[in-house]
């Protein structure tokens, strides 16, 4: 779920990159809070991984710390497995997908992840 004090939250797909943007209201300042974000896939079909390239208000760059924590807190909430890693001094969210679930038991592959402009298109399969 958003935060309540984050309002009108925005999406954009564009060719490799998803950005996120929404209003930030506080006591203390109202701004524009934005995130860019490049996904793709690991060597492994099982994992999607997600590059944070950028994270603002406004035009302020902001300490990324806090925020990878809040996502840490909320993919665990949610059963999902997160790992951190770094790609250029960037941060990178490899996310696991499930493996054996349902009966009989299956596993999600990732074969394919596009970005293009108003799009996101993930293909795959499950797996027995």
């Amino acid at each position: 779920a958003v935060p309540r004090d984050l309002q009108q939250p925005r999406v954009v797909f564009q060719q490799g990159k998803i950005l996120f943007a929404c209003q930030l209201e506080s006591a203390l300042l109202t701004t524009v809070v934005s995130l860019a974000l490049e996904p793709y896939l690991t060597d492994d079909p099982h994992q999607i991984a997600v590059r944070i390239t950028k994270l603002r208000a406004g035009r302020v760059p902001l300490p990324m710390k806090r925020t990878l924590e809040r996502l840490s807190s909320a993919t665990s909430r949610a059963g999902v497995r997160l790992q951190w890693s770094q790609d250029g001094g960037d941060p990178v969210a490899i996310l696991q997908l499930p493996r054996n679930v349902g009966e009989p038991a299956r596993s999600a592959v990732v074969e394919s992840l596009r970005v293009e402009d108003g799009r996101l298109s993930v293909g795959g399969r499950l797996m027995p």
